[in-house]
């Protein structure tokens, strides 16, 4: 099963159930209030969904939670994020014929290419050209800032496990973490990562996930984006024919669109910064690193 993603965007300070059937706009403000606190070492939070140690026939080691479908135990260790400096407003990215010129991508090489996905009939169509976000101070000369990752942390609360799939691309570089492990990333610094929307699944469990999308422009215009669509039924989605059938567009719940006017807490020398392996924490008031420990029910 190849990696992917979903995710759905709730207001930093909160954490949104979304009512899904099977398997919003973006962040407030960050003001420059200095590193962030938190205490002076870790903390192990769990039980921070409410869940209990034992839910329906899934039973979990001392100091891991069942997540809320009985699907996994999890565990969450919790350090103080750093702040890197004022945050940058997101707006809409560049728009051009050259994004999705070759449509869609899928894993095993199948390509579709239409108005939808994107085409070679030199219009700026495709989904890159709908949903992909920059900087606004880079907007207009150069999108800056250049050679530099940024982007945005998402708290997601999935009410079941399931398949989901994944759309992404980024001018000039593009890639995804969720639970601070890294689900896609596409660093050729070419135009392959913005010709083709690409598209991945992946197999989520239900509960807390905290989701970073970033990009990073190496001159020129920018633009990334990513689309989450979901859920599908667990094991659904085993190789391109069934990515392709899948319905896409009528189960997309994460837009990176839906960011715009918000902000990129995610930056080297802007918004916050976690050490590897622990992601940016959104959900809560302060944001924070967290590292998710995951293992099988007992």
């Amino acid at each position: 099963m190849r990696p992917l993603l979903l995710f759905v965007l709730a207001p930093l300070g909160a954490c949104v159930e979304y009512d899904l059937t099977f398997n919003t706009k973006g962040s407030g403000g960050l003001d420059d209030t200095g590193a962030s606190g938190g205490g002076d070492g870790p903390s192990v939070t769990d039980t921070e969904l409410g869940a209990e140690p034992i839910i329906g026939d899934c039973a979990c080691p001392d100091g891991f939670s069942a997540t809320p479908d009985g699907d996994s135990c999890t565990r969450r260790v919790t350090v103080p994020a750093t702040w890197n400096g004022a945050a940058l407003e997101v707006c809409r990215g560049a728009v051009d014929a050259v994004y999705g010129k070759f449509g869609a991508l899928y894993p095993d090489g199948a390509n579709v290419q239409d108005n939808y996905w994107g085409d070679l009939d030199e219009e700026a169509d495709g989904r890159l050209n709908e949903v992909g976000v920059w900087s606004c101070g880079g907007a207009s000369v150069n999108y800056e800032p250049n050679d530099e990752w940024i982007g945005f942390a998402t708290c997601v609360e999935l009410p079941a496990a399931g398949d989901y799939l994944l759309g992404i691309a980024g001018d000039n570089n593009v890639r995804m973490r969720v639970d601070g492990v890294e689900l896609y990333s596409d660093t050729r610094g070419d135009t392959l990562p913005f010709n083709y929307w690409n598209l991945r699944a992946v197999n989520l469990s239900s509960g807390r996930h905290h989701v970073e999308l970033e990009g990073l422009n190496q001159g020129s215009i920018a633009s990334f984006g990513a689309e989450l669509a979901g859920p599908f039924k667990a094991g659904s989605l085993t190789d391109d024919a069934t990515m392709i059938a899948a319905d896409y567009d009528g189960r997309r719940v994460f837009s990176s669109l839906d960011r715009e006017g918000g902000t990129f807490e995610l930056g080297v020398t802007t918004g916050w910064s976690c050490p590897d392996g622990a992601a940016l924490n959104v959900c809560d008031e302060e944001p924070e690193c967290t590292t998710t420990e995951r293992v099988e029910c007992q």
